[in-house]
């Protein structure tokens, strides 16, 4: 029988859509042809949150959830690139690329 992880339970607060600017459209071309795939930024949906914290207590920068596909950035991260590309690399990847993939280090956009 394999491992299975229990599902991460996280909150947040004041979450709302919000439009996302040019610099993540750039970013998400930028991803999309490091990877090597064609996503579908019209079908994704943006929002911002005063605050993501997982049940463990430990914060967050951002998160990718999959129905409806979604990017949540925390309010201080939403112009953070390395923040916003991680999120776009697990979209991009359908949640493929876990934490820790090589994917991450080729394609993520590090912070100056």
């Amino acid at each position: 029988m394999g491992f299975t992880q229990e599902p991460l339970v996280i909150y947040w607060w004041n979450a709302r859509p919000t439009t996302p600017n040019t610099m993540h459209l750039y970013i998400y071309r930028q991803v999309e042809e490091c990877l090597g795939i064609e996503g579908d930024w019209d079908g994704l949906l943006w929002y911002v949150s005063d605050f993501i914290l997982r049940a463990d207590f430990v914060r967050l920068a951002g998160l990718w959830v999959t129905d409806p596909r979604r990017i949540m950035l925390a309010e201080d991260k939403v112009n953070d690139p390395s923040v916003v590309s991680h999120e776009i690399i697990h979209d991009l990847t359908n949640g493929k690329a876990s934490e820790g993939d090589p994917v991450f280090e080729r394609c993520e956009i590090k912070p100056l």
